[in-house]
């Protein structure tokens, strides 16, 4: 074999290997590659911009990036762009946001312990950055807040919110978010302290509580109240509200109500509803009334709530309901857990 042919059999096999090799390459070359190929070019060609721009305009190009990689569903590549480009210029004014955008995706992705760890990064090791008009720093703070599930955490964040943002709008729900988080630390007048500032921000709205103000407003006079109408036990309540009843005793029916909140309500008001209580003399009531009092609770009472039937009212709705609820105000050991008579329900409504 002549040397001409032995080098064309080995330019061959090397041309061959060399296909080989680059058809087991992995076509993922850059941080923006992904197996779905719809905005492949588009990605490559916004990454490529990167090296080759100012922060403002990065910040821009990695905006973008992430919005393409979202919507082809590789969120976890676009958290890897976020915290590489942090890596990368650990100088760059806009990290704290790329952390922001970060935080979010795993907030999306149901990992809060990792989005905790990021939002926490953006406001403790890099400085704020304003975008659209919206502090970053805020955000995550708010955000920090909300998720973090040791209290001890949440209060530092909390605080440092408004140590930072004093004037915002939303904190009315901060200081709620506070006297809940003080709350489960036992730190009772603080908690107190915040839901008196919360009760500064009529504005303010809570997620599931429609009627917050006037419950905080209810917790706020019990905290200042003597409590004397709770009972130990719900047995020893009903027992003493059965005799009173009995003996048409109006005076004692009064000094076992509770001195906060008691309601009178019909079948279809709430009892934080404004329109459900009103001027009530149960007295009217007693001396023309025959009453008759169940001998057991009825069946959907429960560990924190009960209900006792009363009959022979004299009224055009003949029976009545007493409401019973367990007093949770664990800032006082020696009522937390009591009972209270907290209402009355006019009407067949159980």
């Amino acid at each position: 074999m002549t040397n001409f042919h032995r080098s064309g059999i080995i330019v061959c096999a090397l041309a061959g290997i060399t296909f080989f090799v680059a058809c087991a390459q992995p076509q993922v070359r850059t941080p923006v590659d992904s197996p779905e190929t719809g905005m492949q070019e588009e990605n490559r060609r916004l990454y490529a911009l990167l090296s080759e721009s100012d922060s403002s305009e990065r910040s821009i190009l990695m905006r973008n990036l992430v919005e393409n990689l979202r919507n082809i569903d590789e969120p976890m590549r676009a958290i890897h762009l976020l915290t590489r480009e942090v890596s990368l210029h650990p100088d760059d004014p806009f990290n704290a946001l790329y952390l922001f955008m970060a935080a979010r995706i795993y907030e999306a992705e149901n990992s809060p312990d990792m989005a905790e760890s990021l939002f926490r990064r953006a406001v403790y090791e890099f400085s704020d950055v304003v975008i659209n008009g919206g502090s970053v720093h805020r955000r995550a703070l708010e955000t920090l807040g909300r998720i973090a599930e040791d209290p001890g955490a949440r209060i530092s964040y909390l605080e440092l919110y408004l140590e930072l943002f004093p004037d915002h709008a939303n904190n009315g729900t901060i200081h709620y978010a506070m006297a809940k988080t003080y709350e489960a630390l036992g730190q009772w007048d603080r908690s107190l302290e915040s839901y008196r500032r919360f009760l500064a921000f009529p504005e303010a709205e809570i997620q599931g509580r429609p009627n917050v103000h006037r419950e905080v407003a209810h917790k706020l006079q019990f905290a200042q109240a003597n409590r004397t109408w709770t009972r130990a036990s719900l047995d020893e309540l009903v027992r003493e509200l059965t005799v009173a009843l009995r003996q048409q005793n109006a005076r004692a029916l009064y000094s076992l109500q509770s001195g906060v909140n008691f309601f009178t309500a019909s079948r279809n008001l709430d009892a934080l509803d404004a329109n459900s209580t009103f001027g009530f003399d149960i007295q009217v009531f007693l001396s023309q009334s025959n009453v008759r009092v169940s001998s057991t609770l009825e069946v959907n009472s429960n560990e924190r709530e009960a209900y006792l039937r009363t009959d022979g009212w004299y009224d055009r709705v003949s029976t009545w309901y007493l409401y019973f609820r367990r007093i949770d105000f664990p800032a006082d050991p020696r009522v937390h857990g009591n009972w209270e008579w907290a209402g009355i329900r006019f009407g067949e409504v159980l």
